[in-house]
């Protein structure tokens, strides 16, 4: 699941998630928005979603000829 949709079911505002999650809601606005964030701030969304949101929903991995 992609996190903004998580967010709204869940906390109802990324502000709420970003406390939640122990990050800066920039970093939560920014993958909302499509972004990417360090691994340590995906771990902390991993962990506060309860692995429900994962980089791998945001970025699905390629195949080797670069197609999804």
């Amino acid at each position: 699941m992609k996190l903004r949709p998580w967010i709204k079911e869940n906390d109802g505002t990324q502000m709420k998630f970003a406390k939640r999650a122990r990050i800066q809601q920039s970093a939560v606005s920014r993958i909302c928005l499509g972004g990417d964030a360090r691994g340590r701030v995906w771990a902390c969304i991993a962990t506060a979603t309860d692995g429900e949101v994962t980089p791998l929903d945001h970025f699905p991995p390629t195949n080797s000829r670069g197609k999804k």
